[in-house]
């Protein structure tokens, strides 16, 4: 287990956010300085979130790769019931996506294989197809974190902060990662009643080399795999950024 930062709780970090398809460099590093992740599966979903799309660059500059899904008739349908629609090109496309713009990469053919074969397979839920994802991200990355569903936690009925109490209590952590923008959404003043610590962070991605001009830090955390290969974790390993700290007893 890699140290997580000096002076956070001792009874361990936890981080939630939706199930990414192609998760940016601000979920990885959020789960590189976690030990538990909790994937916010019980949310409605909506249309062009990261849940499933996400950003790849090319010549042509940052480009979208969207998963395509069910939706009439599925208004309000939450993250974990989304089915993927039956357009098996969005399969080839991607593939073709990658590979046409990730060739080059030092590391591209490293990690093809996985994507190859992904990319093959006939996927009915979108959770299955990120899930696979993530797990191979944490694989290329050289970590093993605790990934937990808060569709299946038992959660009450509550606030986002209730919310993210009884995670922490399932969890068995005290502290809880958040990136900064989200200050104003949390009562802070129950995560100091129940003696939990809130930890706010200011990520920016160090630049790395890339393909195609500038770096660009709005892309999935696959463009830094393909670029630094097993290298790609000491991407992470930084001081925890935070700006701001609550809590904790």
């Amino acid at each position: 287990m890699d140290k997580i930062s000096d002076k956070v709780s001792r009874r361990g970090v936890m981080s939630a956010g939706v199930p990414a398809y192609f998760p940016d460099l601000a979920f990885a590093f959020k789960l590189f300085h976690s030990e538990v992740l909790v994937l916010a599966d019980d949310l409605p979903f909506r249309v062009q979130s990261a849940v499933h799309r996400g950003r790849i660059k090319s010549a042509e500059g940052l480009q979208w790769l969207t998963v395509p899904v069910l939706q009439r008739g599925r208004e309000g349908q939450l993250i974990r019931d989304v089915r993927i629609a039956g357009d098996h090109d969005w399969r080839r496309r991607h593939w073709k996506a990658l590979s046409v713009n990730y060739r080059p990469s030092p590391f591209f053919e490293y990690y093809a294989d996985f994507f190859e074969e992904l990319y093959r397979r006939e996927w009915i839920w979108l959770m299955d197809l990120n899930l696979a994802l993530l797990e191979y991200l944490m694989k290329a990355l050289g970590i093993r974190r605790r990934i937990l569903r808060s569709s299946q936690m038992g959660l009450p009925v509550g606030s986002v902060s209730e919310r993210l109490l009884a995670m922490l209590d399932v969890c068995g952590c005290g502290a809880y990662l958040s990136e900064d923008l989200h200050q104003k959404s949390l009562d802070e003043h129950l995560f100091v009643a129940q003696i939990r610590e809130l930890l706010y962070i200011h990520y920016q991605p160090l630049p790395y080399p890339q393909l195609f001009g500038d770096f660009e830090g709005g892309v999935s955390v696959f463009d830094l795999i393909f670029q630094r290969g097993p290298e790609s974790r000491h991407q992470f390993r930084l001081p925890l950024p935070v700006v701001r700290r609550v809590g904790g007893g």
